[in-house]
C-alpha cells in the first residue's frame, strides 16, 4: 500500500521483534481459551471454526476461514467480489454504472476470472491443504519444484517430510506455522514470477 510504504524499514519492528510480539499474542489468546486454527486467526475452543479446524474439516476462501467448504458467495454492492468453484467475478466500482446495470436488468459484473485448468484447481486444494490443515499430500514426480523447495523448508525445520515411493506427506511443524504463507506459496506459480520484495514476518 502507498503510504506503508513511506515507513522506513528502521521504523519497523525487526523480523525477531515480529516473532516475539505473534508469540506472545499467542500466549496471551490460548491462555484465554482461544486456539490457533490457521495462520494468524484464532477462535474459542466451542467454536464451530475450532471444532472444524480439530477434525479436518476447515476451509479457507478469499474471506477468510469457514467451517462450510467450497461455499458459492455472492457479493451485493458496488466493489463486491463473488466466488463460485470456478469462478470470480467483482462488481462495478463506479456507483453509476452499477445503478445503470440493475436498472437495466443485468447483473453489475465489471470483471471476472473463470478458472478451467484442472491444474490450477489442483494446485488450489493444494494450497488449501496446507492453509488448513498444516499437511498437504503429492506426488513428487509431477510436484518435483515443490519437492525441492519442501526440503529447503524441511532443512529449515519448518516442515516435515515423509516419503513413500513417489508420494510425499507434508506436515507443517509448530516454527512452520508462523510462516504458513510461504509454505503454501510453494504450490503457486505465480509467487516464483513475482521478485521477492516481501518480509516473512
Amino acid at each position: 500500500l502507498p503510504l506503508q510504504r513511506k515507513i522506513a524499514l528502521e521504523d519497523l519492528p525487526s523480523q525477531r521483534d515480529r516473532l516475539r510480539m505473534l508469540e506472545d499474542a499467542q500466549q496471551v489468546l490460548c491462555a484465554s481459551g482461544y486456539e490457533a486454527i490457521g495462520m494468524d486467526h484464532y477462535a474459542l475452543a466451542d467454536d464451530s471454526l475450532a471444532q472444524a479446524a480439530r477434525s479436518g474439516r476447515l476451509h479457507r476462501n478469499f474471506q477468510g476461514y469457514t467451517t462450510g467448504g467450497e461455499l458459492e458467495l455472492l457479493g451485493v454492492g458496488p466493489t463486491a467480489i463473488s466466488q463460485f468453484p470456478q469462478l470470480f467475478t467483482q462488481n462495478q466500482r463506479d456507483l453509476v454504472a452499477y445503478a445503470s446495470a440493475l436498472e437495466q436488468g443485468r447483473l453489475p459484473v465489471e470483471r471476472g476470472l473463470e478458472v478451467r485448468d484442472s491444474q490450477v484447481l489442483e494446485r488450489r486444494e493444494l494450497i488449501r491443504q496446507v492453509m488448513c490443515q498444516f499437511a498437504v499430500e503429492f506426488d513428487r514426480a509431477r510436484f518435483g519444484y515443490e519437492w525441492q523447495r519442501l526440503q529447503d523448508l524441511a532443512a529449515d525445520g519448518l516442515v516435515r517430510l515423509e516419503a513413500s515411493g513417489c508420494m510425499v506427506r507434508a506436515r507443517v511443524t509448530p516454527q512452520g506455522r508462523w510462516l504458513i504463507r510461504t509454505i503454501a506459496a510453494v504450490f503457486d506459480p505465480e509467487q516464483r514470477s513475482r521478485p521477492s520484495g516481501s518480509r516473512l514476518l
